[in-house]
């Protein structure tokens, strides 16, 4: 009876035995199914251990927040009304942090699809100034090739004031045009959108990383 009893006692055990190896192997053989095809293996991590982003540098949280701050104070002054020259100096900061910060930005990181929205608001301030120094009926006509631009940035031209060429003997006549000088709060918040998109990422990802 008591080799019996040791008898299923080590058949018991080597069957635990068997399982556990067996459950290994079928997650070392899933690990290594998902390295082969290019899978996350973050997927096969234990229940309820979540893995945040990672910690963004000193360095790069300072200057995100500086660009963050200088495009904010653009922002307030072109909404309470701003002549060119002063409007430009502004974009000038704004431009000299956004180039501190796309240099401490973090490869891969999950704030930089904000480099787009930031890059898409650079460009708008800059038509925006053009606009602000164009002289009095200087004209974009269609076909050329910031008429595609402005189209492009307004969603097809909502908000522009479009006109025709009505003198037959302007070389253009017949074709739409808009005055460059009325554009100008069109630009501006073209780029206010876009920046604000940018600035809500990086708040969020700084936020995140604290």
């Amino acid at each position: 009876m008591i080799r019996r009893a040791v008898s299923d006692n080590e058949g018991r055990c080597r069957r635990d035995c068997i399982m556990r190896q067996a459950t290994f192997g079928m997650a070392l053989a899933g690990l290594l199914l998902a390295s082969s095809l290019g899978c996350d293996s973050s997927a096969f991590k234990m229940p309820g251990v979540e893995k945040g982003p990672p910690p963004v540098s000193a360095m790069f949280r300072e200057q995100a927040m500086a660009l963050v701050q200088q495009g904010a104070t653009l922002q307030a002054a072109t909404d309470q009304g701003i002549n060119p020259d002063d409007f430009g100096k502004n974009l000038i900061a704004v431009k000299a942090a956004y180039d501190l910060a796309k240099g401490t930005w973090p490869a891969g990181d999950p704030s930089e699809p904000a480099k787009q929205d930031f890059d898409k608001a650079m460009e708008a301030w800059n038509l925006a100034l053009s606009a602000m120094n164009a002289r009095s009926g200087t004209k974009i006509i269609e076909g050329e090739l910031l008429w595609t631009k402005v189209a492009e940035m307004t969603g097809g031209g909502n908000g522009v004031a479009v006109r025709v060429e009505e003198y037959e003997g302007d070389k253009n006549y017949g074709k739409k045009y808009v005055y460059l000088k009325s554009l100008s709060g069109v630009f501006l918040g073209v780029a206010s959108g876009h920046f604000q998109t940018g600035k809500d990422r990086v708040l969020k990802r700084l936020s995140e990383s604290k």
